[in-house]
């Protein structure tokens, strides 16, 4: 994983000696690795990677209990399965994918506020007043976001 991983995510990557044992099955996974999706200075979402030893699963994670969101509306979960090199590689560029994607910021004033995917519209994280956000917004943002 670490010889395959960008230089951009290689401090998303867990320690190597976390690595050690990964070939052997468990029921939950292990966390291959993770990063936190940021703008504006707010962590908009927690993604990851996970092996259980036969399969490969990516997608949203618990931004503190860290473990994997399957049924999340705004990231679900895929599975990769193969070679390990090919798991690790499709895990790659998935969380690439995620790292790149464009960011739009929905204000209607005040504090309400409303982080989209760009690319397909899909919400992110929102703030403030719903009803609000019914109508069409104020102004639309696209904002730079960067990898913690």
């Amino acid at each position: 994983m670490r010889r395959t991983m960008p230089q951009e995510l290689r401090p998303m990557l867990l320690a190597p000696d976390w690595y050690q044992g990964m070939e052997e099955a468990e029921p939950q996974g292990r966390c291959m690795a993770w990063y936190d999706l940021v703008a504006d200075r707010y962590v908009l979402l927690t993604v990851g990677a996970f092996y259980d030893g036969e399969q490969t699963v990516v997608g949203s994670m618990h931004c503190q209990c860290m473990y994997l969101q399957p049924d999340d509306r705004c990231c679900p979960s895929q599975r990769f399965q193969g070679s390990l090199e090919e798991q690790v590689a499709r895990a790659r560029d998935w969380l690439l994918w995620m790292a790149h994607r464009p960011v739009d910021r929905m204000e209607w004033g005040g504090v309400t506020t409303e982080y989209r995917f760009a690319d397909d519209g899909v919400g992110i994280s929102a703030s403030g007043c719903n009803a609000l956000r019914r109508l069409p917004p104020r102004q639309v943002v696209r904002v730079p976001t960067r990898v913690l």
